[in-house]
């Protein structure tokens, strides 16, 4: 049985290629879970990302997986479930026809070998969905339930948010504080790839950004990352869009805006705010500066390890509610709040603060490729782009139409 085969008529996603830790992982225990309700083997007949660290194609291998003619090795199996410990129907489990659904607050649930297993623990529970949504034909979701993301839970947000993102559509994770989990699930991924487990010299980061093509005027998010002991639950405290002004051998120069919003966004925002007095200042003030930081403290991309900072090449993920001067659907004009994700709104902000940077390679680099074009860029003649004294009548008679 091809591991293809059983992936896309469960998910739906056509994988071609096994892209971290997790995923093979999962394969592995798909071919265990297979394995012990009937006599089919799993064949992986897609390719593995030469990436992985050999640890999880180890792993997978040794659950019973097949890749050709390579044969498990040895590996520290500390890190994951036991092999003999799989029998899920001993715990808690409300069924429906469908869905399975697992809360680890109940008794019966907490301290079970799911929550002690290296951050793989609900790996095979998965496989044991996938298994049997294959077997049965049946559709249906997983559910978890809790109430915080213990680590145990970081693997699954790499399944959900990188590579193939395969459980993104079969796993719900319910009453959860998810804050952050994108940046567990990445930092996870990394070290599946044998990276951000030591620090790294000045040199080599500064040849990523060579070798990445990184320019002065290009934009780049700059993170400010909370000390902790433990390396892999170090948290965002910050996120600002970055302009590159320069780097060298020993560190970078950047313009960093910390107001991530249009003019009539902050206008909104003061206005309905409760404070005794508002200046002009509360409506004009626009915040952004000059920031030099060497590389012994700012980390490029995956090249980061206990730095208090680190840079990374924006993305569609996250994003803003921005209020923008908008047709309706009346065939008239009014002001609506817009979602925009990190890269409209990164654009969104540029141009309507008139904030010089590489607007046109920007464009190429990250909307041309899907044949997009910027929200703001279609309504940019109706927005605002500096206070005016104005209600919203008058904004609207001015700039809609």
């Amino acid at each position: 049985m091809n591991v293809s085969e059983i992936l896309e008529i469960v998910t739906g996603k056509k994988i071609t290629r096994l892209e971290t830790g997790s995923e093979c992982e999962l394969v592995g225990e798909i071919a265990f879970a297979l394995g012990e309700v009937s006599s089919e083997s799993v064949e992986v007949d897609v390719e593995v990302d030469n990436k992985i660290s050999d640890i999880y194609i180890n792993r997978m291998l040794d659950l019973g997986a097949k890749w050709g003619d390579r044969k498990a090795s040895y590996y520290n199996s500390a890190f994951f479930m036991v092999k003999n410990n799989r029998n899920f129907n001993s715990l808690v489990i409300r069924k429906t026809v469908t869905d399975w659904t697992f809360d680890r607050n109940d008794s019966v649930f907490k301290n079970t070998i799911l929550d002690h297993s290296g951050g793989c623990g609900y790996i095979p529970l998965v496989a044991s969905f996938i298994v049997t949504k294959f077997l049965t034909g049946t559709k249906g979701v997983l559910h978890l339930v809790s109430k915080t993301i213990p680590d145990t839970y970081k693997n699954l947000f790499v399944l959900m948010f990188y590579g193939n993102k395969i459980i993104e559509d079969i796993v719900e994770i319910e009453n959860v504080s998810v804050q952050q989990a994108e940046w567990f699930a990445y930092i996870t991924t990394q070290r599946q790839y044998g990276r951000m487990l030591s620090s790294v010299d000045s040199v080599t980061k500064y040849n990523w950004l060579k070798e990445n093509d990184i320019r002065n005027g290009d934009i780049l998010l700059l993170y400010k990352v909370g000390k902790n002991q433990d390396k892999t639950k170090r948290e965002l405290i910050s996120c600002y869009i970055a302009r590159v002004d320069s780097y060298n051998q020993f560190g970078m120069s950047f313009y960093v805006i910390s107001s991530i919003e249009t003019v009539l966004t902050q206008v909104h925002r003061v206005s309905v705010a409760n404070f005794r007095d508002k200046s002009i200042e509360d409506y004009t003030q626009f915040n952004a500066r000059q920031q030099t930081i060497q590389f012994t403290s700012l980390g490029v991309d995956y090249l980061t390890y206990d730095e208090e900072y680190m840079i990374m090449k924006p993305s569609t993920d996250d994003g803003s509610v921005q209020l923008m001067v908008m047709p309706d659907d009346k065939g008239g004009w009014d002001i609506q709040k817009v979602e925009m994700d990190t890269l409209e709104t990164i654009y969104a902000v540029m141009e309507n603060r008139g904030v010089r940077f590489n607007k046109e390679r920007f464009l190429e680099m990250y909307f041309t490729p899907r044949g997009v074009v910027p929200i703001y860029e279609k309504y940019r003649d109706h927005q605002p782009t500096e206070y005016e004294d104005m209600t919203k009548a008058e904004i609207l008679a001015k700039y809609g139409g």
